[in-house]
This record gives C-alpha cells, structure tokens and sequence, in this order.
C-alpha cells in the first residue's frame, strides 16, 4: 500500500508491504539518521531479521519511502517500482483466541485434520500453527510444517494429495 502526503520537504510517497515484496524496490536506507545505500549485507540483516520475528508469531510490515516531484497529484505502479528508502521493519502481534485453540482441539478430537491457509509470512504461519497446536509434519513433534504456495508450485501433481494430508499450515496463498 502507497499513500502520497504534501509535506514541508516536498512531495513524499510512504509505503507499507511485505518485506520480500518492499525491498527489492528498495535501493537505499536510513542508519543513524543519514540516508545511505542499501548493499547486500544490509538485506541480508533485514531478511534475518524478519524471520527472528516471524518465528516468534509476529507479522511483519517493511515501510519505505521516496521523494517525488512537487506537483504529482496521484500515484502509480511505476511511482513503486523502485528508487525507494526503506525506514525500517515493524512487528505485531495478533495472537490465535484461546476459543480458536480450543476449537482445534475439538476439531482434532472429532479426529478432524484441521489445515491453516493464510496470507502470512511462512515463519508466522508456522508459529501460529504452532500455537493453534496444530499437527503437521515439522522436524519435532510439538513443529508445524509450513508450505507456501511457490512450494506448492515445485510438487508434482502425483504427491500434492499426500503433502497436503501431511501438512498443516500453507502461507502466502
């Protein structure tokens, strides 16, 4: 999402998104207050630090921004596409109710496969699965597996009945 505001510098354009959707927009950031160019090791930080949040629940929001020409009165894709200043990342929490975790409960008494399917980010999604406590085929057996789409994407169409059966959260879908 991009808003377009009048401010005292001149003409600014925010924008909010996914981070894998917002960086590679982006081609500079703010450290210590300075605007500065933003190189690999910078992305690869912010791409760690997006799953330390997302691996504890969090949903995660990049914000940016960019100057634009005073006088522009309406935004468009190609104001986006790049030339953007990322300002940071945000996390927010946004717990399952305890009634969701004990619908699930129900649900798998009734020896019901309840399945997750969100628009999150893989690391949230599997966190939230996991706090929902559903079961999935995770490395442990307290761990909820996570697929997202562009996985699904790389199954065969022969074993997508059986992944699904055996997976218990699909994110970004």
């Amino acid at each position: 999402m991009s808003t377009l505001h009048r401010t005292p510098q001149g003409q600014v354009l925010y924008c909010k998104g996914a981070l894998e959707t917002v960086l590679p927009r982006c081609t500079q950031t703010v450290r210590d207050g300075a605007t500065v160019p933003l190189d690999e090791n910078c992305r690869q930080s912010l791409l760690a630090a997006q799953q330390t949040m997302a691996d504890q629940g969090l949903r995660v929001l990049a914000f940016a921004r960019k100057l634009v020409p005073s006088g522009h009165e309406k935004l468009s894709h190609d104001n986006v596409t790049g030339g953007l200043t990322l300002l940071g990342l945000q996390g927010m929490i946004d717990p399952p109710r305890a009634e969701a975790v004990r619908a699930v409960a129900k649900c798998r008494n009734a020896g019901i496969k309840v399945k997750m399917i969100t628009g999150d980010h893989k690391g949230t999604a599997a966190a939230i699965g996991q706090q929902l406590r559903l079961q999935g085929s995770g490395d442990g057996a307290d761990q909820v597996a996570a697929l997202t789409g562009r996985d699904l994407e790389q199954i065969p169409d022969d074993k997508l009945p059986e992944t699904a059966s055996q997976t218990a959260v699909f994110a970004r879908v």
